[in-house]
């Protein structure tokens, strides 16, 4: 009797054991905020998954953690963005977000198209990266990257 009950046990660890590894990973995402006067495009990376959208001032987006570009630690870029597909100018904080932290833009820019490319587009743009554990990881300027698109 003990030799079935200890087979039993070992089957069933071993079966628990199968299930766990073939299960996906956890998801992973992280979001971004726009505390700022104008509408941001955001682009985390430059992969098929990874997040792009616009955000409105005091919106905010997440990338799903089951997308591939959502996990690890990844680049955000913003542009202001002006409707139709128009954006202007390009900032990265010089920290990338990691998995279940989150990123906090801050700040005024100019909403005239002719002033839009310059690096005081923004004078008091600032960006806050926080950690999946809520602690500051970053808080100061991004770096202005002109009309460079996503980094990645």
């Amino acid at each position: 009797m003990a030799i079935v009950r200890r087979t039993t046990l070992i089957l069933c660890a071993a079966a628990l054991l199968c299930a766990a590894l073939l299960l996906p990973p956890a998801a992973q995402a992280y979001c971004v905020y726009n505390h700022t006067n104008v509408d941001l495009k955001v682009c985390g990376e430059q992969c098929a998954g990874c997040y792009s959208g616009v955000l409105k001032p005091g919106d905010h987006g997440c990338c799903p953690g089951d997308d591939k570009g959502c996990r690890g630690l990844t680049w955000i870029t913003i542009s202001v963005y002006y409707g139709d597909h128009s954006k202007c100018g390009n900032w990265t904080p010089p920290s990338r977000v990691e998995a279940h932290g989150w990123v906090s833009f801050h700040g005024t820019c100019k909403k005239d198209w002719s002033t839009c490319d310059r690096p005081g587009a923004c004078p008091d743009l600032t960006a806050k990266i926080y950690s999946s554990d809520g602690h500051v990881t970053y808080s100061g300027p991004p770096d202005w990257r002109g009309d460079a698109g996503c980094r990645w």
